[in-house]
């Protein structure tokens, strides 16, 4: 919660863009070379000391999460919860609560293939778009992941859901 804490206060984002994490795959060799802290861009491998991860999820405007070896990552999560608008870099990524969370409207998800241009993309959102995000975003993290309760209630709405008839028809938008 320090990152939603930090945002509710107002402060400015020291960053604007982070990634810190192991180089397990291609994309993340290709995100780590969009370092440029003169810019607010920092993406350093995991053994990097400078910065630590938690400082930068809680102190950056916008978090990628590029796919890593699975199917999803703890990082867009921590992403969530540190109040960082998220940007997926994942083109097979299954999300949390999919069922109930259009992801389009709280994070920026660009195509693999679009990974080189991934600052450009993000500095063409305007102002007003960031406060968007980040105001849709909120609303899912204190539905779905901000304690135990929303988490283990978002399951079993699904479950339920699937139980009655098949699942969810539509996604819950987070307007």
């Amino acid at each position: 919660q320090l990152g939603w804490q930090r945002r509710a206060r107002g402060k400015a984002s020291k960053y604007f863009a982070t990634f810190k994490g192991s180089f397990t795959t291609e994309l993340r060799r290709l995100v780590v070379r969009l370092h440029d802290p003169l810019e607010g861009v920092i993406a350093l491998h995991t053994s990097d000391q400078m910065h630590e991860y938690t400082d930068l999820l809680h102190e950056s405007e916008f978090v990628m999460c590029p796919r890593g070896n699975g199917l999803g990552s703890y990082r867009l999560l921590e992403a969530v919860m540190s109040g960082g608008i998220h940007v997926i870099l994942d083109d097979d990524v299954v999300l949390p609560f999919e069922e109930l969370i259009d992801w389009r409207a709280v994070a920026v998800i660009i195509p693999e293939a679009d990974t080189s241009r991934t600052i450009q993309i993000l500095r063409r959102i305007p102002p007003s778009g960031v406060a968007r995000l980040r105001c849709r975003l909120f609303q899912v993290y204190t539905q779905h992941f901000q304690g135990p309760l929303q988490i283990i209630n978002s399951t079993l709405e699904i479950l339920s859901s699937n139980l009655q008839g098949g699942g969810l028809q539509s996604f819950v938008h987070a307007d």
